[in-house]
């Protein structure tokens, strides 16, 4: 099992590229922890960036000549998102 971690933004397509998404064998994406003062602010936005990169990820598309696999779009990436509400 190989686990790929890297810094940087989610919701950043290059990111994305940059650890290769679509070579994944699962992908999974967590929620980012929210603060007390987060909280106050309005609890219905905690799952935003969660949401918004699992869209992100299922909007992507890839070249066929990097592709090893028949993955040429995010749609076929098999993903999993945790949701804190």
């Amino acid at each position: 099992c190989f686990l790929n971690c890297l810094i940087g933004l989610p919701n950043d397509r290059a990111t994305l590229r940059a650890i290769n998404i679509h070579l994944c064998d699962m992908c999974v994406i967590l929620s980012s922890p929210t603060t007390h003062q987060d909280q106050r602010q309005d609890r219905y936005l905690t799952d935003k960036a969660a949401i918004l990169c699992s869209l992100n990820i299922k909007a992507m598309s890839f070249d066929t000549e990097c592709t090893t696999s028949d993955r040429r779009s995010g749609t076929s990436i098999p993903l999993i998102t945790e949701l804190s509400l």
